[in-house]
C-alpha cells in the first residue's frame, strides 16, 4: 500500500486501512484517528516512512470570530432571574468562531483540540453569552475508568462510544449567579441534542 501511487497523503492511507481490516466502531464510523496514531508509532518505530501529512489549510484552532465576544451585561446574581437561558448547538462557522473566541480569551486550557467526534455548545441568554461546554470522544482505555465500570473485553467494545467526554466547560468571569449548568432550559424530560444526534444514545458523561 506505502508504494501505491494514489494513496497521497496519510490520512488515505488509514481510510483504505480501515476499509482492507474492518476498522470500525460500534456504530460503523471509520476508526481514522486511531489508525493515524498506530501508524505514526510504527514510523517512529523505524518500520517503514509514511506519506506526507494532509494540510487542510485552516489554524488548528478551526474559524475566528471577528472580534473578541462582547461581556454578557447586567447578568443577575440568581440564577432563577435570568432572562431567555438556553443552550445552543454549534452549527455553522459564525457560532464556532465565537465558541473559539471565547475559549481562547477566557478558558486556560485554550480551544483543545477536542478528540474524535465532538459537539461544541454556547449558553446564551438575553443577557449575552454565558459560557460554553465541549464534549469530544472517550478515551479508549482508562485504568481508573475500565475496572469502576466494571467491563470484560467485549463489553468495552461494544459500549465505548456510550461514554462522552467532557473536555472544556467555561462560565465566563462576570457571570456569578451559580450554578447556571444546573439551570436547564426546557422540560426537565426533554432528549438533549447529544443523545439526538447520536444513534446510540450516552450513558455516561465523564470530565476530563
Amino acid at each position: 500500500m506505502l508504494d501505491d501511487a494514489s494513496i497521497a497523503h496519510r490520512t488515505a492511507l488509514a481510510d483504505v486501512l480501515c476499509t482492507e481490516f474492518g476498522f470500525h466502531d460500534a456504530q460503523g464510523r471509520s476508526q481514522r484517528a486511531g489508525c493515524l496514531k498506530a501508524l505514526r508509532d510504527l514510523e517512529r518505530a523505524g518500520h517503514f516512512e509514511l506519506p506526507v501529512a494532509l494540510t487542510l489549510g485552516r489554524s488548528a484552532g478551526g474559524p475566528r470570530g471577528a472580534a473578541p465576544v462582547e461581556a454578557a451585561q447586567a447578568v443577575p446574581a440568581v440564577v432563577d432571574d435570568l432572562r431567555d437561558l438556553k443552550l445552543v448547538r454549534v452549527v455553522d462557522v459564525v457560532q464556532r468562531g465565537i465558541w473559539n473566541e471565547l475559549m481562547i480569551h477566557e478558558h486556560p486550557r485554550g480551544t483543545g483540540p477536542l478528540v474524535g467526534c465532538q459537539l461544541r455548545y454556547l449558553i446564551g441568554s438575553a443577557h449575552g453569552w454565558l459560557g460554553v461546554i465541549g464534549f469530544g470522544a472517550a478515551a479508549l482505555k482508562l485504568t481508573a475508568r475500565d475496572p469502576w465500570i466494571g467491563w470484560s473485553d467485549a463489553q468495552w467494545r461494544s459500549h465505548l462510544a456510550r461514554i462522552v467526554g467532557l473536555n472544556r466547560v467555561l462560565i465566563r468571569p462576570g457571570v456569578r449567579c451559580w450554578p447556571v449548568l444546573d439551570a436547564r432550559p426546557g422540560p426537565r424530560r426533554r432528549p438533549c441534542a447529544t443523545c439526538r444526534s447520536r444513534s446510540t444514545p450516552p450513558c455516561l458523561s465523564i470530565g476530563a
